[in-house]
């Protein structure tokens, strides 16, 4: 498959649950990459115009879908979150899409560049449970993500899965959510980790979970079941989707 086309497959359909769309729902792509930047204080206008700069070259090496979080709750503000969809490992082969798009050159002065601004940045790669996810609906492009990770306890994971498959996806689902990401780490033994982020178009669909507002307590607290006895955490964070840090190229 021709690396823009492959890579526009995995861009469409990764918007086809996080942004609304007109055409019908797609398979989600296995991947994602998950890049985590702490920029320094006061460097924040400066780290979000080297991002704007790189688009255009992430576009030329086949990107077509990047999205783009500030964290604005349960984390530093200087917290910058980005999710690209990837349809295969082999994808990491081959030089990193903005070294492709601008040169050797132009690409290590862009990364020094970007060195000044940030103290820090963490790569990971989550596979995506396409299984255990929700399309997104509606009109409106979502403002916010609430994004849950916990590591579950050894020797639960399938216990912890089978509660996901059998309580909290169906509960959710009864109670009309929609844009629902599960995600695993894709590396380490039992890939423990999970995380599951959730699309909202305002701050105050944020006011309780729609679970527990659609469910009496009883109810809730019996579809809860005894998750927590599994996991360890939850690290629980508010994200601000920024539409002009994104790469959104062909978004139905």
């Amino acid at each position: 498959m021709p690396e823009r086309i492959k890579y526009f497959c995995a861009g469409a359909l990764f918007v086809s649950l996080a942004i609304p769309a007109s055409a019908p729902a797609q398979t989600l792509p296995s991947f994602a990459t998950v890049a985590t930047f702490q920029v320094k204080s006061g460097m924040r206008l400066e780290f979000e115009a080297l991002q704007q700069k790189a688009n255009a070259a992430r576009e030329e090496a086949g990107i077509t879908a990047r999205f783009a979080y500030r964290v604005v709750r349960g984390g530093s503000a200087n917290e910058y979150l980005f999710f690209t969809p990837l349809d295969s490992l082999a994808d990491y082969d081959q030089p990193l899409p903005v070294r492709r798009g601008m040169g050797e050159a132009a690409a290590a002065e862009w990364f020094a560049q970007l060195n000044g601004t940030v103290e820090d940045v963490q790569l990971d790669t989550l596979r995506i449970r396409a299984d255990l996810s929700i399309p997104r609906t509606g009109e409106r492009a979502p403002r916010l993500a609430r994004v849950r990770t916990v590591d579950v306890r050894p020797g639960r994971g399938q216990d912890y899965q089978q509660w996901i498959t059998n309580n909290w996806v169906p509960a959710m689902k009864d109670a009309g959510m929609s844009g629902v990401i599960h995600f695993q780490n894709a590396f380490g033994v039992g890939q423990r980790k999970w995380t599951r982020m959730t699309l909202y178009d305002s701050w105050a669909d944020l006011d309780g979970h729609p679970v527990q507002r659609h469910l009496e307590p009883g109810a809730f607290s019996a579809v809860l079941g005894n998750n927590g006895e599994m996991t360890l955490g939850p690290e629980v964070r508010i994200l601000e989707f920024l539409p002009n840090v994104s790469i959104l190229a062909n978004t139905p």
